[in-house]
């Protein structure tokens, strides 16, 4: 990363390189990651401001490895949000400092934040926290996911919301993660979010990823070609193409055919439906509350 990128006026990024950081990814890999987190930045400033009804800047932006905040020897506890990432049902994390939730909190309820400093954490979690910080989960996960979508498909589901200790490593030599820090400032309060994903989701591994970084083949024509499943791509169109399943009749009552002349077929409610001209699946054609339908039978392998 190593470079400074203005975004906008207000809003600046600064990509800190970690030196191990090359272990683990290409630099084309690196390229991706620069483009998903100035995306997410871009989307989640708004997105929160709107929320809590106040301006808030983005100070700086780290990657790094295996790690929950820029610097965790500071802390000792965070807010930990446990998620799934699809679709290779990797299990991760979304930490919160520990001042962030009071933070938006008072800010939801009228205030400035002026009294909030760094909180820390208790081992209770209040029913306005979990309230709000679902909610703010909420809004990173289909943040994340939509800066996502131009380079790789991923799919994020949240799991549960805890407190972790820091001191208490967890994280597996065997499954690495990249550590992808927000930090920010709300009226003069420094407040971040990390969340981390697997290494091996950016690493690509799983054949069903959709990757269009490095092409310029139409998403809607790779679909099939890549034996890409439809469930894991989103926000595609496709052509579906219902055909009349036909008895065969002699040839020389075909080539004697005139308009207004009646066909005789097998079942008049079979039909096989095509996508990308390959059959899909059978089912029955139907009229159901004045609407053409079709009821799916059986697919087509």
């Amino acid at each position: 990363m190593g470079k400074s990128t203005n975004l906008d006026n207000t809003h600046k990024i600064i990509y800190k390189k970690e030196k191990n950081l090359d272990d683990f990814l290409t630099q084309s890999e690196i390229t991706k990651l620069e483009k998903i987190n100035q995306k997410f930045i871009k989307k989640i400033i708004m997105i929160f401001s709107t929320f809590i009804k106040s301006d808030i800047k983005l100070n700086f932006h780290t990657v790094k490895i295996n790690s929950y905040t820029n610097d965790d020897k500071n802390f000792h506890y965070l807010y930990s949000n446990l998620i799934k990432i699809k679709p290779l049902e990797r299990k991760s994390f979304i930490f919160f400092s520990p001042n962030l939730l009071s933070t938006f909190i008072d800010f939801l309820f009228g205030g400035k934040g002026n009294t909030i400093n760094k909180i820390d954490i208790k081992k209770e979690i209040t029913y306005s926290e979990d309230f709000v910080n679902k909610k703010i989960v909420e809004f990173i996960i289909d943040t994340y996911c939509k800066s996502c979508k131009d380079f790789f498909y991923i799919d994020i589901k949240f799991l549960n919301f805890n407190i972790i200790d820091l001191k208490k490593n967890f994280f597996s030599t065997n499954n690495p993660f990249i550590t992808n820090y927000f930090d920010f400032n709300l009226n003069g309060i420094k407040i971040f979010l990390s969340i981390l994903i697997p290494l091996s989701t950016i690493k690509q591994k799983n054949k069903k990823i959709l990757t269009s970084l490095d092409t310029n083949i139409s998403l809607k024509s790779t679909i099939f070609k890549e034996n890409i499943f439809i469930e894991h791509v989103y926000e595609i169109e496709l052509d579906v193409i219902a055909e009349l399943i036909i008895s065969s009749i002699p040839k020389y009552k075909f080539d004697n055919l005139r308009e207004g002349d009646v066909l005789l077929i097998e079942d008049p409610e079979k039909v096989i439906v095509h996508i990308e001209k390959k059959p899909v699946f059978l089912g029955k054609h139907k009229i159901f509350d004045e609407k053409s339908i079709i009821f799916l039978e059986k697919f087509l392998h």
